[in-house]
């Protein structure tokens, strides 16, 4: 040992002795070594070490703090103490540059390995993963070190949203190549209403469900039954097998609900049989049976997914009849789901072409594009307008009850959409859409999971559902690691909202479930770490 080194120790001694703090005894040993261009690690121990390169860090002397925290670890330190080196070793490497990644995540995985609480050394080790592209491991750390160290918490926003963005279109990605893309689906519930409460009111296909009094004993009765039991995965298999005097009705209803279930081969072979079909009735007998070809233009509408589809299929119904009011309304609603909303007004704006229908999808258009107007006169009085025309009509039909009660809610008077939404479940106690709704309405977290509940019971897949219903779970868990149990039913909601997506504007993908997917797998992970059971 040097004489200059032993009169360091000695001062050390001296300052602990007469009862100078940690800082002091710091201060004291960098200011004598900062003299000469080393210092002898031998003559220190691993805590004044670990001190000494406390100080030079406070100092931006980063190279020789590296320096310090390495030799206390090649000296021995252990336990709390090594982590605090390995960890502050690799906040130096972090800000004097020339080191890799990898190799201050080593560091700070040698952190943990000595201190597997150690949250600040999970929170650095989050940020280069992140900085790796390694966004799933990233997930992982930072819901470690929220649950060891609270403070973590409220800095993690920034780098979740980062990550989150990041590691959803891998899970997208890997969504979009696997066999569920493009497979066939449960038929959503609210396609199904949409056509029979929504867009058309003419269908005579429509009419007969409507009317449907389950007496006669065919396979298209026993369709139209199936759609009265809300069986609709059953429906296009049972219409098909019709060989009756309603084998056109069942034909094109069958490719209607392969047409919901997105088994679009399926759908087309039903619709070239109606047209040989038809092919075999004369003059007079199509004559008489020609409403039912507006079904099937209306089918071809609804098949449609793109602009041109659209308009294609749009224009060949018009070719039969440019007066039919459904064809308008149904063309309008699929050029908004295909997020053509100027076309869509287009349309529903034709002069001489009206029905309620049409006159409540202008007005949901007109407050959709109204809420991006720098005037909110606009808005406001097209609310009032829809008011108007709403209670002025003599039957109130369920579209335009479902509709004032959303901008209601959308708009803050949350009580009336409530009380409409609420008289609607106690006359149709079986539709899932109003559960769903009642849902986003609700006055607290309980009601909206009561009401989610139910709507799932009736409809299991309804993708937004289970995704509201896993994120209210998910909110409910914050920082906490909670048992595999509670993993287990938010991924089986998860799971399921994932297998209605399709890469069509019928089945729309939910980004949130693919976030969600991401957090729940990164929280097992944690759990799994840091042995919470």
């Amino acid at each position: 040992m040097s004489t200059d080194n032993s009169q360091v120790v000695k001062k050390v001694a001296i300052a602990a002795a007469v009862g100078v703090g940690a800082v002091g005894i710091a201060y004291l040993i960098s200011k004598k070594l900062r003299s000469g261009p080393t210092f002898d690690a031998n003559s220190l121990t691993i805590d004044e070490l670990k001190q000494l390169g406390n100080t030079f860090f406070s100092e931006k002397k980063y190279a020789e703090a590296i320096q310090a925290f390495t030799a206390a670890i090649n000296k021995g330190a252990r336990d709390k103490l090594g982590s605090i080196c390995y960890q502050n070793r690799a906040a130096a490497k972090e800000r004097v540059g020339g080191h890799s990644l990898e190799d201050i995540v080593s560091d700070c995985e040698k952190a943990i390995e000595l201190n597997p609480q150690y949250g600040k050394a999970y929170w650095r080790k989050a940020r280069l993963q992140h900085q790796l592209k390694h966004y799933s491991e990233a997930l992982t750390s930072v819901f470690c070190a929220s649950y060891l160290d609270a403070s973590f918490s409220s800095q993690a926003t920034e780098i979740l949203y980062k990550i989150l963005g990041n590691i959803q279109d891998f899970y997208k990605d890997q969504w979009s190549s696997s066999v569920i893309n493009g497979s066939g689906k449960h038929v959503r519930h609210e396609r199904v209403f949409v056509w029979l409460h929504k867009t058309v009111l003419d269908d005579p296909i429509r009419s007969l469900i409507l009317s449907w009094d389950r007496k006669t004993s065919t396979q298209f009765g026993n369709a139209l039954t199936l759609i009265a039991e809300l069986k609709y995965d059953d429906v296009a298999a049972e219409a098909e097998k019709e060989e009756g005097e309603n084998k056109l009705e069942a034909l094109l209803l069958a490719a209607r609900f392969y047409t919901y279930q997105n088994l679009m081969e399926d759908a087309e072979r039903c619709l070239n049989l109606f047209d040989t079909e038809w092919e075999k009735l004369d003059d007079t007998q199509k004559g008489t049976r020609k409403p039912v070809l507006s079904s099937k233009h209306l089918i071809c509408i609804e098949k449609a997914h793109t602009l041109d589809e659209i308009k294609r299929a749009f224009l060949n119904a018009l070719s039969t009849d440019i007066r039919n009011a459904d064809f308008y309304s149904a063309a309008a609603f699929r050029l908004v789901l295909a997020d053509e909303k100027l076309e869509a007004l287009k349309i529903l704006n034709t002069e001489g072409v009206s029905n309620d229908n049409i006159t409540l999808l202008n007005f949901t258009l007109k407050i959709m594009m109204g809420t991006a107007s720098q005037d909110p006169s606009v808005l406001i009085n097209t609310i009032k307008a829809l008011e108007e025309f709403c209670n002025g009509l003599d039957n109130k039909s369920m579209f335009s009850k479902i509709l004032l009660a959303k901008v209601y809610a959308t708009f803050g008077n949350d009580e009336s959409a409530r009380e409409i939404m609420d008289g609607l479940i106690k006359q149709y106690p079986n539709l899932s859409i109003l559960y769903y709704d009642r849902g986003c309405m609700a006055r607290d977290r309980d009601e909206a999971v009561t009401n989610l509940n139910r709507c799932l019971e009736i409809e299991p897949h309804h993708s937004e559902a289970n995704l509201m219903l896993g994120s209210l779970l998910l909110d409910e868990m914050n920082d906490s690691l909670k048992s595999p149990d509670c993993f287990k039913t938010i991924l089986d909601l998860i799971n399921r909202a994932e297998s209605t997506f399709d890469s069509t504007i019928d089945f729309p993908v939910l980004d949130g479930v693919f976030r969600m997917k991401a957090i729940i797998e990164a929280k097992k992970n944690a759990a799994r770490l840091l042995n919470v059971q």
